[in-house]
């Protein structure tokens, strides 16, 4: 079913989410909300990926009860994939401690706060956004994140770091990367040249140079698990100053494939990283993944590297599985 909107909330949130929800639907939206559509003997995540792939707009609520959500997690893992419009509400003063709020902060934030006028304000404010992304019964509008306040140039630079991850592979290797790109332009130039990863010259897999330390963690994925074509890395860091950087390697490939730049709040760190092409062609491949300390040279997200890049350190490998 074809909704206006699907609400991602974490448990500990439910209460806002029906709030939420009944005021959209009161102003004549079509909401997807779990209480109201799921029933007994569905298959919970296959309807939960079919109603984000269907919904027009994807609101996620943050708060800090809900800052370790994983069901927000994959929500949002979801909404990225499929270039829905996405926009972040803030519950609280801590919903910025969220885990997966640098990932969203690219789009601008509704702030509801505590207090009931701003409540009240925020509510009519994000029933206009998803009203001015309808265009109809049954006619679901793909439209780009929205651009906050701060500049395009400063805007598309995050972008690009962001959603480098979807695949695209550049050759030529710079420190900087060109705002002048849309990030709508990114994931198809990305969709379309993964497919030169995936398909690199065979080759086994090599150990990397750096000595392995425990100063920067992958905590999830874990080793063994099953992963979809994106998905968001989450991992620790000891020293808040170190320059991380994602390494994804393509088992059975020549492919190094550096990932967005990590963000860091706090001791933890998370990236967006994509594994394989968006098809089932790469179901049942495997990707080892690890965390490079401060390279000795200058990585650009996207880059193709022959082997793991030399720096301080990297960290204790990973390896996953492409679901189907």
């Amino acid at each position: 079913m074809v909704s206006d909107v699907f609400l991602s909330y974490g448990p500990d949130d439910r209460k806002a989410a029906i709030a939420i929800a009944r005021y959209l639907q009161a102003k004549g939206l079509r909401v997807f909300f779990d209480q109201d559509a799921l029933v007994a003997g569905q298959d919970f995540e296959s309807s939960i990926g079919d109603a984000i792939s269907n919904a027009q707009v994807v609101v996620v609520l943050l708060s800090s009860r809900s800052k370790r959500s994983t069901w927000v997690q994959k929500d949002l893992a979801q909404a990225l994939e499929t270039k829905q419009l996405v926009v972040p509400v803030l519950l609280d003063e801590g919903a910025k401690e969220n885990w997966v709020w640098p990932l969203l902060s690219r789009w601008q934030a509704l702030d509801l706060g505590t207090d009931q006028n701003r409540w009240n304000e925020g509510l009519q404010q994000l029933a206009s956004i998803v009203s001015k992304a309808v265009t109809g019964p049954g006619e679901p509008k793909r439209v780009g994140p929205m651009p906050r306040a701060l500049g395009s140039l400063a805007l598309l630079a995050v972008v690009v770091a962001l959603l480098v991850a979807f695949g695209v592979f550049f050759v030529l290797r710079s420190p900087t990367r060109d705002p002048g790109v849309g990030s709508t332009e990114l994931v198809a130039l990305f969709s379309r040249t993964a497919e030169a990863a995936m398909t690199s010259p065979s080759q086994p897999t090599l150990e990397p140079t750096a000595p392995v330390s425990d100063e920067v963690t992958i905590l999830s994925p874990a080793s063994g698990d099953r992963v979809a074509p994106l998905e968001i890395l989450r991992g620790t860091v000891s020293n808040r100053s170190t320059d991380i950087w994602v390494v994804i390697h393509p088992l059975n490939t020549a492919a190094y494939w550096v990932q967005p730049k990590v963000t860091e709040i706090g001791g933890t760190w998370s990236s967006l990283a994509f594994f394989g092409r968006s098809s089932r062609i790469d179901a049942g491949k495997g990707f080892e993944i690890r965390a490079v300390v401060s390279p000795r040279g200058a990585l650009r997200e996207g880059d193709i590297l022959p082997a793991w890049p030399d720096a301080a350190s990297v960290s204790r490998p990973v390896r996953v599985v492409r679901a189907d």
